[in-house]
């Protein structure tokens, strides 16, 4: 029984990774709860220590980053289970945790203090990329959340460049444009792109489609577009 629910723990695995890529955050933690009991279980006998060690980190990550934005939150208890694996990329994943879960908080002071050291770590692992990948968009998150122009403008002027390099960026480039005009009072903009944005990202097709619908609907609602506002909680039903 064990040594399937072993091997089953892969393909959960893959489940609960893809669901939190489609931005599908209920699936992605019903999935990724099932997985780590799976994987926690113990090591197949098919995989090496490292392999096993890998798998479990990156699922703790990608739970850890799910519940930093959860009220209740057990973000800090992924972190204390991946610094006791004792992995490189385990110790990165903590990090990247304990930044967006202060920032999502607005203790931007704290979140600066980790993003450094994610920084400094990618920086020693020749991995720089990835920390401006993981930390970009989670900086502009942040600042739309607290109103914050000069961090989300920072983070948007970044991001237009990053798209040049990784087009798998520009739909959370899109989301953060669409969050930045809200933010600034522009609401006609954030409407005008709203909708271009809701015709192309279908709800739970894309990561961050949620709160971006919210602050799609939040615009209509300020250029006073009740009909819209219906379109869009249709789309959702």
């Amino acid at each position: 029984m064990r040594g399937h629910r072993r091997r089953k723990g892969t393909g959960l695995s893959c489940k609960a990774l893809g669901a939190g890529l489609l931005g599908r955050e209920a699936e992605h933690k019903h999935a990724m709860d099932e997985a780590l009991r799976a994987v926690r279980s113990g090591r197949r006998s098919d995989m090496t220590e490292v392999e096993y060690r890998t798998l479990l980190a990156g699922l703790l990550m990608s739970d850890g980053l799910n519940e930093s934005s959860r009220e209740n939150s057990q973000a800090l208890e992924r972190v204390e289970m991946l610094e006791g694996l004792g992995t490189a990329i385990a110790y990165t994943g903590a990090l990247r945790i304990r930044a967006i879960y202060y920032a999502r908080r607005g203790d931007m002071e704290r979140a600066e203090h980790y993003r450094r050291l994610v920084n400094l770590h990618a920086i020693q692992g020749g991995t720089v990329w990835q920390g401006e990948w993981f930390s970009v968009p989670n900086e502009g998150g942040a600042g739309a959340a607290w109103s914050d122009l000069v961090t989300l403008r920072r983070a948007l002027d970044r991001l237009s460049q990053l798209v040049v390099e990784v087009p798998a960026l520009t739909t959370l480039y899109h989301g953060l444009r669409i969050a930045y005009h809200y933010r600034r009072g522009e609401y006609v903009h954030a409407v005008e792109l709203g909708a271009a944005y809701v015709a192309s990202h279908p709800p739970r097709s894309v990561t961050g489609w949620g709160s971006t619908y919210g602050v799609i609907a939040l615009s209509f609602i300020e250029v006073g577009d009740a009909h819209g506002r219906q379109n869009m909680r249709a789309s959702c039903a």
